[in-house]
């Protein structure tokens, strides 16, 4: 009896190992550049790089075929200055590092037509800032850990086919590094401990509640696609108290509220020519206020700023894919990818400053423009050589930049190879 059950005990692990469909995916690309920026000289390099490798595999089994097991790895490192955001304020950092895990289950209920997908996730981030700031201590460093869940369903309305989703993500995201000026015991004997910003080294870790609802059109025959989507994210700060005048903190905690709704339309005409248009509308809504105390100790002076983070952003983007034959190699074709990006943020409560940091009558504005061109060609099907260039201007009527940087150029022209298999 026991050798019937042993073997039958192995017949069935054999099954289980054996019988999985595996299905591996993995992308690396790697490049050099070289960057220019109008302020901050000390972080341009003459050369640079960066790195990007993706790696992922499915996994599912006889016994639940409609079941697949879904791990993914993302790693992006560069060397080059990358403009960041942190709370609405840009900084240019002199390396970059990001590391991205996630692990989940999809599960077909109905193969082509109904698809659930679970995730969990984590995120660890490091942003080095200053030459001599050490890797792995920065400031702004983060790590995220979360989940998302996702329902997907697949079906036609006349000749246009769509793909809808909805779905929930869950994010918590500290800064372990984080310590504010004000978070000095000397500092605190000098200014007092009602002052802006908050006085404790956590006020940047916040949960987020994220839902969103997309659609994915493929209008008939046609080579039209157009994707709709639309996301509220719901943030609450663990630690970071609401300012009120005086730089008094109330006990309430920050909360933001953002929604956002994107529209893309993409034509492709066929392996080599596309074109695509996309605008994204972004409000951002929160509780937080300002008070400026003008760098002086009179009360009379200083500036309340009620909702100091509300805006209204708009984004437009816009590319052109074009095949040239002949261009790098003979008998190849190269694609040349042109794309223009416009961001358009304004704040509905918070007022510009001039260089000397006294206000302007204005509310801030900021208009930032991105164009680039790659020209990119396949070698073989899964190796590809592209070169790049980009141009960013970030231009603000914000002139006073002693916390963030609202006025700058960015270029940078790369060469690089990448694979997929």
């Amino acid at each position: 009896m026991k050798k019937v059950f042993l073997i039958l005990l192995l017949t069935a692990i054999s099954r289980l190992v054996f019988a999985w469909e595996f299905t591996p995916a993995v992308d690396l690309t790697g490049s050099i550049a070289y960057p220019y920026t109008s302020v901050d000289k000390e972080l341009q390099k003459k050369i640079s790089g960066a790195v990007d490798a993706a790696g992922s595999f499915m996994v599912n089994t006889d016994f639940l075929p409609q079941l697949w097991f879904i791990p993914t790895a993302t790693l992006n490192y560069a060397s080059t200055a990358q403009p960041l955001n942190i709370d609405d304020e840009r900084f240019l950092f002199s390396q970059w590092l990001d590391a991205y895990i996630s692990y989940g289950f999809n599960y077909e209920m109905n193969p082509g037509k109904w698809e659930l997908r679970l995730r969990g996730f984590y995120r660890k981030d490091f942003s080095q800032q200053t030459a001599d700031e050490v890797v792995g201590k920065g400031l702004y460093d983060y790590h995220d850990g979360g989940f998302y869940f996702e329902n997907i369903n697949m079906f036609s309305l006349g000749e246009a086919g769509n793909e809808a989703t909805i779905g929930i993500k869950y994010t918590d995201r500290r800064f372990p590094n984080y310590k504010t000026l004000v978070s000095d015991p000397e500092v605190k004997l000098i200014i007092g401990e009602n002052t802006n910003p908050n006085t404790y080294t956590k006020e940047k870790d916040s949960l987020s509640y994220n839902i969103y609802i997309s659609d994915d059109i493929r209008w008939g025959n046609s080579n039209w696609f157009t994707n709709l989507e639309y996301s509220y994210e719901y943030t609450p700060y663990v630690e970071q108290k609401v300012i009120y005048t005086g730089g008094e903190l109330a006990d309430e905690k920050r909360i933001d509220k953002i929604s956002r709704l994107t529209l893309e339309v993409p034509y492709y005409a066929d392996d080599y020519t596309s074109v695509s248009f996309g605008y994204g509308l972004t409000v951002k809504l929160t509780n937080q206020n300002y008070n400026d105390q003008l760098g002086t100790t009179e009360v009379e002076d200083d500036k309340f700023i009620k909702n100091y983070y509300n805006y209204m952003g708009h984004n437009l983007n816009f590319s052109i894919n074009y095949g040239i034959p002949d261009l790098i190699i003979r008998g190849q074709t190269t694609t040349a990818v042109i794309s223009l990006a416009l961001e358009v943020i304004n704040y509905s409560t918070r007022y510009a400053k001039d260089s000397e940091g006294l206000y302007k009558p204005d509310l801030q504005k900021d208009n930032n423009y991105t164009v680039s061109l790659d020209l990119k060609n396949s070698i073989f099907e899964w190796w590809d050589v592209f070169i790049n260039a980009s141009f960013t201007d970030y231009n603000s009527n914000m002139q006073y930049e002693t916390f963030g940087l609202y006025n700058y150029s960015y270029f940078t022209a790369g060469l690089g190879s990448s694979i997929s298999f």
